[in-house]
């Protein structure tokens, strides 16, 4: 009996695997439906009933969306509510699964740098005319993955900044980390709500997209970035409307801020330096520029070097890497899993891997 018990749990195992895919597809069909936004815009605990109202489907089919929800529940998606949607529909996007079908393939291959070439015959950087809704996509997933990781080095590390004139973000896409790390930071606000109306006042609108889940997490990094544009003027009052909008409902929140004083650790040059189709179109401020280039051939002069998931090695300045180690733990622990998944994405987009800390200490 022992040995038929231990077969059975062997076969939940190998077939829990084989259709783990089912946690990430239903997710994603949740986010083009829209499903986490409607939860948060409502406020409160929602009843399935009120969901299924709120969401355009067949509603024959409600039943269907109960089962949909068990299982998004039961993975714990609706737990966190770091905003992380573009990074996730990247990993999902067909043209990103696809090369997984081809790992055999690539490993017998001699030409090909890496899955995504062997399947689509060009690099994922490549991808602006043929698939500009994907490259997009991309540009954002890596904008996602910045507010958190500067969120984190501001909390704990801010002070490795100090000083730095010029900085250049090598690989800096849109911009995402370079405003909120050279926006003022303070244990205490630096600045504050006001109802009072002035004639002095400069007006802002912003629409949120149904696709943020958070309105006030990104009203906070538009504040951040406003104050990070402007900081070289006096202390003055911004008026700000934010409207955030889903299939069923909108809500707008209406405010002012007066910036009330400038604060340390604020960067007074900061480069972005990437590829000239990334940073097409993109205006700097007063305080931030990009620029288009190739870093294997050149890269702008600075006080400090910053590489954000681009590991590299180079002589003089100061050279700052954010990046993944990767833990040498046990098995089961999940925080590993991640990383390794990350370290086999590297196939497809890249020729790299992930690092552990004895790999970053040579």
């Amino acid at each position: 009996m022992s040995n038929l018990v231990s077969y059975l749990i062997s076969q939940a195992h190998i077939v829990n695997y084989a259709y783990s895919f089912v946690r990430s597809i239903s997710l994603k069909c949740a986010i083009k439906m829209q499903i986490p936004d409607i939860i948060n815009c409502h406020g409160a605990p929602m009843l399935l009933s009120k969901l299924v109202d709120a969401l355009p489907i067949n509603k024959e089919r409600f039943q269907y969306i109960y089962r949909l929800m068990r299982i998004l529940v039961h993975a714990g998606f609706f737990e966190d509510p770091l905003n992380i949607t573009p990074l996730f529909l990247v990993a999902l996007d067909p043209i990103m699964l696809d090369p997984w079908q081809n790992m055999s393939k690539w490993l017998c291959n001699e030409n090909d740098i890496n899955l995504f070439q062997t399947t689509h015959g060009k690099m994922a950087y490549e991808l602006e005319t043929e698939y500009p809704n994907l490259y997009q996509s991309i540009n954002e997933g890596m904008a996602s993955d910045r507010k958190l990781v500067a969120s984190v080095i501001l909390k704990h590390c801010k002070g490795i900044f100090d000083g730095l004139d010029p900085v250049v973000d090598v690989g800096g896409g849109t911009g995402t980390f370079a405003k909120c790390t050279n926006a003022p930071q303070s244990s205490k606000p630096a600045f504050i709500t006001t109802s009072t109306r002035t004639s002095s006042s400069t007006s802002f609108t912003f629409t949120i997209a149904s696709s943020m889940t958070s309105s006030s997490s990104t009203t906070f990094t538009i504040l951040f970035t406003i104050i990070n544009e402007f900081s070289f003027l006096k202390p003055q009052t911004f008026k700000l409307s934010f409207q955030c909008c889903n299939s069923s409902r909108s809500y707008a929140i209406y405010t002012q801020v007066r910036v009330t004083r400038h604060l340390q650790h604020h960067i007074l040059g900061y480069t972005i330096f990437d590829l000239p189709q990334v940073v097409k179109g993109l205006e700097g401020s007063k305080n931030l520029s990009f620029v288009g280039g190739d870093m294997f051939e050149t890269i702008p002069n600075a006080h400090a070097v910053l590489f954000k998931v681009i590991p590299t090695k180079e002589s003089g300045g100061k050279v700052i890497i954010i990046e993944m180690v990767l833990k040498d733990e046990e098995s089961g622990n999940k925080t590993l899993e991640t990383q390794l998944f990350n370290d086999m994405f590297e196939l497809i987009l890249a020729k790299g891997r992930q690092r552990s800390e004895k790999d970053w200490a040579k």
